[in-house]
């Protein structure tokens, strides 16, 4: 528990005092404020988990409203869409960026040759789409669908075990209304299938973890985690990592059931089908090392700039990556402003690291978690940068896309929902609760530690492993902190508070 006060003491306040700037000065002034802070979250952990564990109690009584399944799945679907059909008659025909255009027009229309940088798997599903209607109405329809089926069934099965209702609708409700979800929805990008991928997982993990007796013969949430799985690999780039450490949790946690290892079987074979025959056919160009160093890079960036010491090699690395503008090169740790044209061996760029951080352990450090401000930092720290918050934005007045799509209408929604969904984004407390990462990620570090120690059971961490895995992702890829590839974080963790319930309370179907 006392990792847990520092934890949160760190998430509040650890950014002026440990962190930032890169070669900040810890002072005994700082160090006490932190010590304090550390104090006060004691009785705030202490009463949150003693509260979680005797009121969750009674969230698994039984109500007397019963709802027929029919019912309850019809009042969730309302909750979760009508926010979002709102603010789509609003933003319409949907909300959409450059990425749009290369992903929808560029690369859908004409997926052979394709350079490989926004996943060509992503773009042959929008073709598939758009073959039936080709609106973006469409795409953003199969998003609906998508999150509907993923929620309402992650909320049916902790219905079935016994949670109350009229506590379930409620979630439903406030997810719908979340402004960092209903905007995500209606915006076409391939990090809103990836986030409702890495979302299921969790849920199918969590149905497996808690009640493996009912689950382990039934093939149909196999299929479920096996369409999940390849989601999570080929929708974002660093969607192989989460695949990775999922897999390796199941194979540790589920090792004893054959058809968990047929499952990743069929991943993995799927996996090479497409990224060789498939790909070869549509003669995909290979991204190669694109891009690929502009997340941990920063950090060797971030210990140049804060005075650290660098060998000849990673110099030359570091001209290469700042266009050979030192001088006037602005470093900030949460936006990346670097070449993409650094062309190393993997080797000879992870040798660079490890020598730069041994070389600067501290501001090393310091650069690796100051990039991921948004993920733990509860309100946003110093000179951080967080994009894509409340993002409306449409492509409408590029030649290239109206010549398929159709422009905004504006209409009376739009100025109502724009100071709706504004004012989510500048109120402090809303904010960090819907375009920040710090609040959902401390209370699932409470809620998995809780789990594991109240149960002694160590297979609850199968739970937390896409949300591992994303987290390990983000540290080795993300060069600019933009909200969408946070946001899968705090779905993730809703739910991991939403199992805690029914482990707290020895219903988990054992």
């Amino acid at each position: 528990m006392v990792l847990l006060y520092l934890y949160g003491s760190f998430s509040l306040a650890g950014q002026r005092i440990l962190v930032y700037p890169l070669n900040l000065e810890i002072t005994p002034d700082g160090l006490f404020v932190f010590i304090i802070t550390a104090i006060w979250f004691v009785p705030v952990m202490d009463t949150i988990i003693y509260l979680y564990r005797h009121l969750s109690k009674g969230l698994l009584t039984k109500t007397d409203i019963k709802y027929s399944n029919f019912k309850f799945v019809f009042i969730c679907v309302i909750f979760l869409l009508l926010p979002a059909g709102f603010n789509l008659y609003a933003n319409n025909p949907g909300i959409s960026s450059s990425d749009t255009l290369t992903c929808m027009v560029t690369n859908a229309r004409h997926l052979r040759g394709m350079f490989d940088w926004h996943p060509a798997f992503y773009c042959m599903v929008l073709r598939v789409i758009l073959s039936f209607w080709d609106s973006t109405y469409a795409v953003i329809l199969v998003q609906y669908f998508f999150w509907c089926y993923v929620v309402i069934e992650g909320l049916l099965y902790l219905r079935e075990r016994g949670l109350n209702q009229i506590f379930l609708l409620t979630i439903a409700f406030l997810s719908g209304i979340c402004a960092g979800n209903f905007l995500y929805l209606n915006t076409i990008w391939k990090d809103i299938p990836y986030t409702l991928s890495l979302l299921w997982s969790v849920i199918l993990l969590g149905k497996l973890a808690l009640d493996f007796n009912k689950y382990k013969r039934k093939w149909f949430i196999y299929i479920e985690l096996f369409v999940s799985l390849l989601g999570i690999f080929f929708y974002r780039k660093n969607g192989m990592v989460s695949f990775l450490i999922i897999a390796v949790s199941m194979m540790f946690f589920l090792k004893q059931n054959k058809k968990m290892w047929m499952t990743l079987a069929a991943a993995v074979l799927a996996i090479f089908t497409i990224k060789g025959p498939v790909y070869s056919c549509f003669e995909i160009e290979d991204a190669g090392k694109h891009g690929i160093y502009i997340g941990l890079s920063q950090d060797i960036l971030g210990a140049y700039y804060a005075g650290g010491e660098v060998s000849e090699k990673t110099l030359q690395m570091i001209n290469v990556m700042t266009s050979y503008n030192t001088a006037e090169y602005e470093y900030t740790p949460t936006w990346a402003r670097q070449s993409y044209d650094l062309d190393v061996q993997p080797v000879e760029f992870i040798i660079s690291y490890l020598d730069t951080f041994i070389r600067n352990p501290v501001s090393m450090a310091r650069a690796a978690v100051a990039r991921e401000d948004a993920l733990w930092n509860i309100f946003p720290g110093e000179d951080a940068v967080l994009g894509c918050v409340n993002r409306t934005g449409t492509i409408e007045k590029q030649s290239e896309w109206n010549q398929y799509y159709p422009k905004r209408v504006y209409n009376s929604f739009y100025n109502a929902m724009g100071r709706f969904t504004a004012y989510t984004a500048d109120t402090q407390w809303i904010a960090a609760l819907q375009w920040r990462c710090g609040v959902f990620t401390l209370l699932g570090l409470a809620a998995i530690l809780t789990m594991v120690w109240s149960a002694g059971y160590k297979k609850y961490l199968l739970i937390s492993a896409p949300i591992a895995g994303h987290i390990i992702s983000l540290l080795l890829s993300t060069g600019w902190s933009e909200f969408r590839y946070f946001w899968p974080l705090n779905l993730m963790n809703l739910f991991l508070l939403l199992f805690m319930i029914l482990v707290l309370n020895g219903n988990s179907g054992e």
